[in-house]
């Protein structure tokens, strides 16, 4: 990032400041959808799967489990595996709020685990680095303590692109993101049990949840796709 990036930074952070405040004092806040968070289904080999993360992983935007992204990805394996699995998400969970709340979670060996984080951590400011160590200590953690084979990292959305949000908000939160996707990406690429979710560049709007800010029923079923198609099933 260059010298003028920083200088326009501190020039605009006072508008900057005042639009996010009213983006959350005017964003209507969604439910997380009901529905199963575990189940068995399909058929075939077992598979063991576990959806880790913050309020898309729990499927905010939709109005059921069965539209978001665990949902969808049960149904696209339904006729290819037996799926054991489970969904361990909340709504405003940053990285360090999963890594502590995952030390509550039953332990249970699990084949596949699936991440969706970093939109929260990018509005709180967090700083890339610190993100990068934290997913470090989530990736461990289902190393050492659920024997996964494979872990997929979902790379944080283009928030630049969010329709709830005005400019020039959207522009540093879309900047924001890409700085997180790029170290991940840096990252994971020495990591052989890891694979990246790459949704696209682009979000359509009339896809997106009505608060414009959490994925609808397409851009789950899109998702959902993307990570099966990287799933190991022998």
């Amino acid at each position: 990032m260059n010298i003028w990036y920083y200088i326009l930074l501190i020039l605009l952070s006072p508008l900057l400041c005042a639009q996010a405040w009213y983006v959350r004092k005017t964003t209507p806040k969604l439910p997380e959808p009901e529905g199963e968070r575990a189940g068995i289904s399909g058929n075939g080999q077992p598979l063991s799967l576990l959806i880790l993360g913050d309020s898309a992983a729990a499927g905010v935007g939709v109005n059921e489990q069965s539209q978001a992204l665990s949902g969808q990805i049960v149904k696209q394996l339904a006729d290819r595996v037996t799926l054991n699995w489970r969904l361990f998400a909340q709504s405003g969970y940053s990285t360090q709020d999963l890594l502590i709340a995952v030390k509550t979670m039953e332990k249970r060996e699990v084949d596949v685990v699936i991440i969706s984080l970093g939109v929260n951590d990018v509005t709180r400011f967090i700083q890339v680095d610190t993100w990068i160590s934290q997913q470090q200590a989530l990736l461990q953690f289902c190393r050492k303590e659920l024997s996964s084979q494979q872990v997929l990292f979902s790379l944080v959305p283009p928030m630049g692109d969010f329709p709830v949000l005005p400019q020039p908000l959207a522009w540093f939160l879309g900047v924001r993101s890409q700085q997180f996707n790029q170290s991940l990406t840096h990252w994971l690429s020495q990591e052989i049990d890891c694979h990246i979710i790459n949704l696209g560049p682009l979000l359509e709007a009339d896809k997106m949840a009505i608060d414009g800010f959490h994925p609808g029923e397409a851009i789950y079923q899109h998702w959902a796709k993307v990570a099966v198609d990287k799933i190991s099933i022998t």
